[in-house]
């Protein structure tokens, strides 16, 4: 039966079954079907979880840490670095951070708040920051009455998602060899993003007196190609 309709050739368009988002294509001349629009050089976007964090273990002989002060980094903020005052013991401490952008880049240190004293005898190390592109995922020292001693590690944002590979060691600050060793890692896929401590009062002076490191999980989202328009 003749209904007066025209055969218009249908276009060859390639189907990615993985694909989320649809295009047009015309199949004649007042019609149209959707399409599957394949996934062509999207970008990924970088984002942190506030709702999913988690802390390492305490360590000092302050488990309870009450009064202890939590210094996270801000919104969409990761910790980068600190600040130390040292001398045999590290008396106090302060966090770097800086903003993780939606592309995975991480922009210039900002200095937060500091817990505990500033009696320091090694006023050329006190700023310790992770080369560029790093994040702070790792502390390691000794910790008894107070902090002995204290060191930070930092890794590779892309590295450290895909295979946990550490990075760049900073410095080691205090210089007492007293307390129990430890080494706090955050879990594959959390960054570090702060720290929370408590500052006491030991020989005379104020140190630190508990510290436990602030994880925070990032994911790494898929972009939604934009729909485009697709030429008859």
């Amino acid at each position: 039966m003749d209904t007066g309709a025209t055969d218009v050739p249908i276009p060859d368009v390639a189907i990615d079954a993985t694909a989320t988002d649809i295009v047009t294509v015309d199949v004649r001349a007042e019609a149209s079907v959707d399409v599957l629009l394949a996934d062509a050089g999207v970008p990924d976007r970088w984002r942190l979880l506030t709702s999913d964090a988690i802390y390492t273990p305490w360590q000092s002989a302050a488990p309870d840490a009450g009064g202890a002060v939590l210094l996270a980094c801000g919104d969409s903020q990761v910790l980068v670095g600190f600040r130390v005052w040292s001398s045999s013991y590290v008396n106090g401490l302060a966090p770097w951070c800086a903003a993780l952008s939606p592309a995975g880049t991480i922009g210039s240190p900002v200095l937060g708040t500091r817990v505990g004293g500033t009696s320091d005898n090694n006023a050329d190390d006190d700023d310790d920051v992770c080369p560029a592109g790093q994040v702070v995922v790792q502390i390691t020292g000794r910790a008894g009455v107070v902090l002995d001693s204290f060191q930070a590690r930092c890794a590779p944002l892309s590295t450290w998602m895909s295979t946990r590979a550490l990075g760049a060691p900073l410095r080691l600050h205090g210089g007492s060899n007293g307390g129990a060793a430890f080494a706090d890692t955050c879990p594959l896929g959390y960054l570090g993003a702060g720290f929370e401590a408590k500052a006491i009062f030991y020989l005379g002076l104020s140190r630190v007196g508990a510290l436990r490191l602030l994880c925070m999980r990032v994911v790494r989202e898929r972009l939604m190609p934009r729909r485009q328009p697709c030429e008859r």
